[in-house]
């Protein structure tokens, strides 16, 4: 159930621009992503991914798609490709053929009158699916809840309770996809314009639970890190349990992350 409603949250916005930029983006201090894989994953719909980048930006990933069923074995894959292109005013971003231009911020967040962000942190998505807002809360800097409202300003079903671990998040960005509980860790739009910057700032912390409610059910996610010398995560298992209906299931992944200098 998580995974399919953030793809309802993602306005898609066209501009013009001639004009290349080189500036760095927000969250591309540190090492960078070089890969994203499942070494395991029970009854997954997600997808692999490896990340390139050019004047310390993030310009390509090649991900892979898969299906898996309920041991872990892989059922089907398929191929895509995401680049994207840095100019003065927008940033470019074709996905597997569908391309969206979007405008920027000096800062480098998307720049729109229905996205509001304070002190570089993402509040308030105006005017989502239904016609209501997506409401962002933080925390000592770290993402907690995410919520939808109506267009009469009530609060739906669909909630978000995060804890936080006291390891830092050093990428920056990781916190995001492992906050959401999906696995397309590189075929998801809203990931990869996390990764460059487009949302603002990313949580401080790595979470250690995420609880998800949506109207016949609720989820529960628990994350365990291994970390390399530096503080970054090399291995990441979740175990999930999911409550729908009044019946119960568990599954447990593991990815294994990548970094270049």
């Amino acid at each position: 159930m998580k995974k399919l409603i953030l793809l309802l949250f993602i306005p898609i916005f066209f501009a013009c621009s001639d004009e290349s930029a080189d500036d760095e983006t927000p969250n591309n201090d540190g090492k960078k992503l070089e890969s994203f894989n499942a070494i395991y994953c029970e009854d997954c719909e997600g997808s692999n991914a490896v990340y390139s980048y050019e004047n310390n930006q993030l310009t390509s990933v090649d991900w892979q798609y898969y299906i898996t069923n309920g041991e872990g074995e892989v059922t089907s894959v398929s191929d895509g490709f995401t680049t994207i292109h840095h100019y003065d005013e927008t940033v470019a971003i074709n996905n597997n053929g569908v391309i969206s231009e979007i405008p920027i911020n000096s800062d480098g967040t998307i720049d729109s009158e229905n996205w509001i962000f304070e002190n570089g942190y993402l509040q308030t998505m105006i005017g989502q699916a239904g016609g209501g807002d997506n409401n962002f809360e933080w925390s000592n800097g770290n993402l907690i809840n995410l919520y939808q409202t109506s267009i009469q300003g009530e609060v739906t079903e669909h909630n978000w309770d995060a804890e936080y671990s006291s390891s830092d998040d050093l990428t920056r960005w990781l916190s995001w996809p492992l906050f959401i509980g999906s696995s397309y860790f590189g075929f998801a739009d809203e990931y990869q314009q996390w990764m460059i910057g487009l949302w603002g700032k990313g949580s401080n912390k790595l979470p250690s639970s995420i609880e998800f409610s949506y109207a016949n059910g609720s989820s529960l996610s628990q994350y365990y890190y291994t970390f390399d010398d530096e503080g970054y995560p090399v291995q990441i298992s979740i175990s999930d349990t999911t409550t729908e209906n009044g019946n119960t299931d568990t599954r447990t992944r593991v990815y294994e992350v990548t970094y270049t200098d």
